[in-house]
Order: structure tokens, then sequence, then C-alpha cells
């Protein structure tokens, strides 16, 4: 009873450390039904330049997305503990600009970042620094492959919904299990569509250092499909994506070779409705 009581504990408290940073994010956001920033409104209406997803965003990603970076680190030195296993090498799925990917190496020897985005890249390489064990590499999630099976599979900032549908997240999970050896973990967090009607309409306003730039979300309900604009001073990112929830991921791991062990909200107790970003996180782990 008290052996039950202190795993449960223990995984409650993981998961808490794993949640912490989202629920503490720092930055100056605002959200309007407006764009309030005149620099913006003068790019908006010229509805141009055009960039590429991420052309802009790299730029000011570093400080964007690290403030609010779920602590994988040490969710996966418990999920180690727990399994009584050692990761010796991890993969780091749409690592972007490499936030995650250092942090990772305080887990595993080897730690390599993959991303579609050579732009998010060669600031991920660049904030390296050539460090020992860290590799990034160009490639497209939903269909790579090392030759070699790894020990743990990660992938951050929900960037899973940027599938186009099931097809293309059951494609990236027969992927993951390519490359993921048996009794191996792949863990990650996707946003719901509860998250993303939240959102809709909205512009968010961001302030990163003297930087401003802003996010309009619109999502439609029928298609289940969000489409966002990032509106930056050098000009306009459109990014496409779909909400993912349990039954997604279940439909979408049948006959992979993953199972799902376990999933949780971001509010992780229930009654604190607060704290419940529309954010789920999901353990998988490959079958022996």
């Amino acid at each position: 009873m008290f052996v039950l009581v202190g795993r449960a504990w223990r995984t409650w408290q993981a998961k808490s450390k794993l949640l912490a940073p989202i629920w503490k994010n720092p930055l100056n956001l605002s959200l309007s039904y407006e764009l309030l920033y005149p620099e913006l409104q003068e790019v908006l209406k010229a509805g141009a330049p055009i960039l590429q997803p991420y052309e802009g965003l790299a730029a000011v990603w570093e400080e964007y997305g690290s403030t609010s970076l779920p602590d994988y680190t040490t969710y996966l030195s418990h999920l180690a503990r727990q399994r009584k296993t050692v990761y010796k090498s991890i993969l780091d799925l749409a690592c972007g600009t490499g936030l995650l990917t250092p942090l990772l190496s305080g887990v595993a020897g080897e730690v390599i970042g993959l991303d579609a985005s050579e732009r998010m890249l060669d600031f991920a390489r660049a904030r390296s620094g050539g460090q020992h064990g860290l590799t990034f590499v160009h490639g497209d999630f939903r269909n790579f492959d090392f030759n070699r099976q790894l020990d743990a599979v990660v992938c951050a900032s929900n960037s899973l919904n940027y599938v186009k549908d099931r097809v293309e997240l059951a494609q990236m999970f027969a992927a993951v299990s390519r490359n993921l050896r048996p009794g191996g973990v792949f863990v990650f967090d996707v946003t719901t569509e509860a998250g993303m009607q939240s959102l809709s309409g909205h512009y968010m306003h961001i302030l990163v250092g003297d930087r401003r730039f802003a996010i309009h979300f619109r999502y439609d309900r029928q298609h289940r499909r969000e489409s966002s604009l990032a509106i930056l001073r050098e000009g306009i990112e459109t990014h496409c994506r779909i909400p993912l929830g349990p039954a997604d991921v279940t439909a979408a791991v049948e006959g992979t070779g993953l199972v799902v062990e376990d999933y949780f909200s971001s509010a992780l107790l229930p009654w604190i409705l607060s704290n419940d970003l529309g954010v789920l996180f999901f353990v998988l782990s490959k079958k022996a």
C-alpha cells in the first residue's frame, strides 16, 4: 500500500515539475479581438511580405518559446528511474531553434534534434556552439529514418498539431516506432480542440525584448482546422494546425507498435480549471 502511494506521489511530483513552466509563463501577453500594434496593422493591411512558416518567428523564438517550455528533462529522468533504465540516446523531434535539445544532454549522452525548417536549425546550431554529443538534422517528422533505434523521443511545444490529418499523424508515429527501441518512450504535448476554440478570433500580442509581434487565431470547427497568422515587422507567416486529443492519438498509433501508456491535461488536477490551457501530455512506449 505504502509502495503504491509513494509511486503515485513521485509520479504526481514529476508531472507537476513538467508543467510548472507553462503555469508560470512570465511573457508580456495580451489578447484582443483587434490588432493593437500600429506598425503591424500596416503589415496586415498590405498583406505582405509573405514569409515561410518560422522564417520570421525564428529570430524571436528563443525568448518566446523558452518561457513556457515544459520541463521534459526532469520528466524523462523520472520515467527512466521508474523503468529502471538509462537513456543513452534521445531524439528531439521538431526541435525548432534547439531550446530543449541541449537540455536533454543532462539525460542522455547523445541527443539529436530534427526539424523541417532550415532557418530554425541555423539558430539551433548557432546557439549550441558545437556542444559534444549534440547533432541537428534537417528532416520531416512524418517520415524519417536514422537506420538505428534510439532510447527516447520527445516532441515539445504542440509541434504534432502541424500534421494535416490522422493519416499523417499515423505516418509520424510509424516513423517514431521505426527509430525507437523496444521499451523506449515517446513523450509529447498537443493542443486540444478546446484550446484552439478558446483562442479563435483573438489576436495574441507578444512583447519580446524590444520586439513586438502578434498572432491571430482562427479555428474552423466544422473542418477541425486552425489557421493562424503570425504578424511581424518583417511580414506575415501562415500556420495551419489540427486539434489532437486521446481519440486521435489512440486511432493513429494502431498498428505502429506504439501503445498509449498515459495522458494528462495541463491542469493535472481536474478541478483547477484556471490551469487548464487546452494542452494534453502523452506518454507512449514501444512494445517489447
